[in-house]
C-alpha cells in the first residue's frame, strides 16, 4: 500500500461507498426537513375555485362531463380538482377569409371546446396556490386533464379564490 516515495496510498473499496452514500442520504433528508418546515409557516388551506378551457376535444367527448367528476392532470397524475360545473361550445380559430382579406373566427368542424369550472382545497403561500395533491394552479399555465371516459389539453383561464373581491 506504500508507493515507490514511501507515501501511503488510499483505495476506494464498497465500505467507502456505502459510507459515503450514507452521508449523502441523511444531508439530503435533513435539507428536505429544514425545507419543508420553512414553508408550512405561512401555508393557508382553503377553497378555490379556478376554470380550464380544454380545447378541440374529439367528437362529442366533451359532452360526457359531469358535475361531480374528479379531474387529474393525465402527464403527473395530480388530482386537480371536481367539476363544479362545464359548459360546451363549439371550437373555434382564427382563419383568413380570402374574399375579403379579414381574419375571422370559424368553427372547427367536429370539435368541441369545454370551459370547465373545478373546485379543490389548496394550500396558499405567497408564491403559488398548489391543490393538496401538489398540482400548482396559475393562470395560462398550459392543463393535459383527464376524466372518467375523456381527456383533453387547454389552458386555465382564472382563477377565483374564497374571499377575493373580483
Amino acid at each position: 500500500m506504500e508507493t515507490q516515495n514511501k507515501k501511503p496510498r488510499w483505495k476506494l473499496n464498497g465500505f467507502d461507498i456505502i459510507l459515503i452514500a450514507v452521508v449523502l442520504v441523511a444531508a439530503a433528508a435533513v435539507f428536505l426537513l429544514w425545507r419543508s418546515s420553512s414553508q408550512s409557516s405561512d401555508v393557508s388551506a382553503t377553497s378555490v375555485r379556478y376554470t380550464i378551457e380544454l380545447e378541440e376535444m374529439a367528437g362529442e367527448t366533451a359532452y360526457q362531463i359531469k358535475a361531480g367528476d374528479t379531474i387529474v392532470d393525465s402527464v403527473k397524475k395530480y388530482v386537480m380538482g371536481s367539476v363544479e360545473s362545464v359548459s360546451v361550445m363549439a371550437a373555434t380559430e382564427w382563419k383568413t377569409d380570402y374574399t375579403t382579406g379579414d381574419t375571422v373566427m370559424s368553427e372547427i368542424p367536429g370539435k368541441k371546446t369545454a370551459v370547465i369550472e373545478l373546485v379543490c382545497d389548496c394550500n396558499m403561500t405567497d408564491a403559488e396556490i398548489a391543490a393538496t395533491s401538489g398540482y400548482v394552479v396559475r393562470i395560462g399555465a398550459e392543463v393535459q386533464a383527464a376524466g372518467p371516459g375523456y381527456a383533453g389539453t387547454g389552458y386555465v383561464v382564472a382563477i377565483d379564490r374564497e374571499g377575493d373581491a373580483l
